[in-house]
């Protein structure tokens, strides 16, 4: 039996696709082709019906996507698969479906690495630009009026790349002021990535944020709270250790180690 995954060209595809994939003997993506007894993950696109017709199981990883909550509803035959707590209970409230698979996504340090910087010197931005509801450059020259740096890494695609960044920082912040009720479909990965390398994150409080990582992040609404929260962290060694640990506890959670065991129990 095969667990075979069909992407698109998103980051999650490389996330809840390839790399998932890679830690199984017999695991395919995108294939040409499909067997008799294969189980089948779309992931974040919608299911082709000739291979679902073909497939022993298929799976819907609706990922973050408003657009697959339609294609859900018109194919009750699928599985449905969440990306974290909250996506699950609103995935469970919406298609009236108590089988809902939670899979959550895991994280990019998949050697426990950590930050071994001794100072708070620069603060990063991990991700696509659309999801930063600020100005990079008011941000920028906010920081950089307390002599801190602040730094953005956009190409995501690639997850060594990503751990490199994270490696070079000291605080991450992310700023994503969606409270629309798309945003129930979002996970905390940015919180588990940093907290991974122990390193605590300010943040607008997203709905899943504080619904799963409450007490591991520093919450903040506007840019003088982030500046104010950056100088916290520099300054007091208690609180940025406080919060590290918090995140790097609360980050465990997410390591590939743990996800791939749930993945397993769908090719029962």
């Amino acid at each position: 039996m095969r667990i075979v995954f069909f992407t698109n060209p998103w980051a999650s595809a490389k996330i809840r696709g390839d790399q998932i994939a890679a830690r199984f003997e017999n695991a395919v993506v995108n294939p040409p082709d499909i067997r008799i007894g294969d189980v089948c993950v779309f992931v974040k696109c919608c299911p082709d019906s000739n291979v679902v017709n073909v497939a022993d199981k298929c799976y819907l990883d609706i990922v973050d996507s408003w657009a697959l909550m339609e294609t859900a509803k018109e194919h009750p035959e699928l599985g449905i698969i969440s990306i974290g707590v909250t996506a699950h209970n609103y995935l469970r409230e919406q298609l009236q479906r108590d089988d809902i698979i939670l899979i959550p996504e895991h994280h990019c340090n998949f050697k426990n690495e950590l930050r071994d910087r001794n100072r708070v010197t620069r603060v990063g931005f991990c991700g696509y630009t659309e999801n930063f509801h600020l100005s990079f450059g008011e941000v920028s020259q906010a920081l950089a009026d307390i002599d801190i740096e602040f730094v953005s890494e956009t190409q995501i695609e690639d997850r060594i790349n990503i751990c490199s960044f994270y490696k070079s920082i000291d605080v991450q912040l992310c700023f994503r002021n969606n409270d629309s009720e798309a945003s129930r479909l979002k996970n905390p990965l940015k919180l588990a990535n940093a907290g991974s390398f122990r390193i605590p994150t300010i943040s607008y409080p997203e709905v899943s944020y504080v619904a799963e990582w409450a007490g591991a992040f520093a919450r903040v609404t506007d840019l003088d709270q982030i500046v104010r929260g950056v100088k916290v962290l520099r300054d007091s060694e208690a609180a940025y250790d406080n919060l590290a640990d918090a995140a790097l506890k609360k980050s465990k959670e997410y390591h590939i180690d743990k996800v791939i065991p749930l993945y397993k129990e769908i090719l029962v």
